[in-house]
């Protein structure tokens, strides 16, 4: 028995913390992507920094990490 047409939902207990958003399965966390934030715990995926900004790492978890291209990153 497939059970066709049955979704197994598995989803994490814990919302992620700042920093972090679910992985696509939704069963653990994963840093936010460069060039992107979460300034909170919780189970929605991470902002992008929009427009020409960037992160200098990724795992931001404030919106004043990202920052105008024109910094010099080093």
């Amino acid at each position: 028995n497939c059970n066709i047409g049955i979704a197994h939902i598995i989803l994490i207990v814990e919302p992620c913390v700042a920093g972090k958003q679910p992985t696509a399965d939704g069963t653990a966390c994963e840093d936010c992507p460069a060039n992107s934030y979460k300034e909170s715990a919780g189970v929605v995926a991470c902002t992008p920094c929009g427009g020409t900004l960037v992160t200098v790492n990724a795992a931001a978890d404030a919106q004043n990490l990202c920052i105008g291209r024109s910094h010099e990153l080093c």
